[in-house]
């Protein structure tokens, strides 16, 4: 592959004008791949970023990759395809392999602050019914048989929406996910894209607060704070 830097469309969520005919995010060369995911991330860490004016929390999860053209971690990768039927995609892909899907099946996620945020949310209670996750799972195009008819529709309708809050908007076969963090299920967080976000429907109050924010699988449970000062 030859890379050749196309924009920043990836991380500022404008791929939706990309000619959906060919899968491309990044280069003029394609290689041919029986997988729509190109990268698996088993995670172990996340790292996050707040925006006060969009009262938003953004988060990246990393840890351990398995990619499709790396021949040391080949057999684990595709495994991983086999666990979740991604295996008869067939297409030519033009990407670099930097857009991670998490290989853990998380079930649920909570966010707490060890402040007061309001009336209704004390210290350490979950905040999870007044923050919106913003995310993205290419689970649904597998589960079609590489289909994206609908997938497209609900990309057209929140397109400008991920946009503003500068939501990564991935790849043409991935479905967005909004919804309350309470009301995320097994089912939406499968086969996550690594970037994701937390926004606060209410703003947070003035003042120094640490986040916790967890997420849950049957094998593991991942927690990390961020400590903000919000103005």
């Amino acid at each position: 592959m030859k890379p050749k830097l196309i924009g920043l469309c990836l991380a500022l969520g404008l791929l939706a004008g990309c000619d959906q005919f060919k899968d491309y995010l990044w280069g003029e060369d394609g290689e041919f791949s029986r997988s729509y995911i190109i990268r698996f991330v088993e995670t172990d860490t996340a790292s996050f970023v707040f925006s006060e004016e969009r009262n938003m929390i953004h988060i990246d999860l990393e840890g351990k990759t398995y990619w499709a053209f790396n021949s040391a971690s080949k057999s684990e990768f595709e495994s991983l395809c086999t666990h979740f039927g991604d295996i008869s995609y067939n297409r030519e892909v033009f990407a670099d392999g930097s857009e991670r899907y998490l290989a853990d099946e998380f079930s649920a996620i909570d966010i707490t602050s060890d402040r007061d945020f309001d009336a209704t949310h004390p210290a350490g209670t979950s905040l999870g019914d007044i923050g919106m996750f913003y995310g993205l799972s290419a689970a649904p195009f597998i589960a079609s048989g590489y289909e994206d008819n609908e997938i497209t529709k609900a990309r057209d309708a929140l397109y400008d929406e991920f946009r503003t809050y500068r939501c990564s908007y991935g790849r043409y076969g991935d479905m967005p996910i909004k919804k309350l963090v309470n009301d995320l299920t097994f089912e939406d967080l499968r086969l996550l894209y690594s970037w994701c976000g937390i926004r606060f429907t209410v703003p947070p109050p003035a003042g120094h607060h640490t986040f916790t924010i967890t997420f849950r699988s049957a094998e593991k449970t991942l927690t990390q704070t961020l400590a903000v000062e919000i103005q």
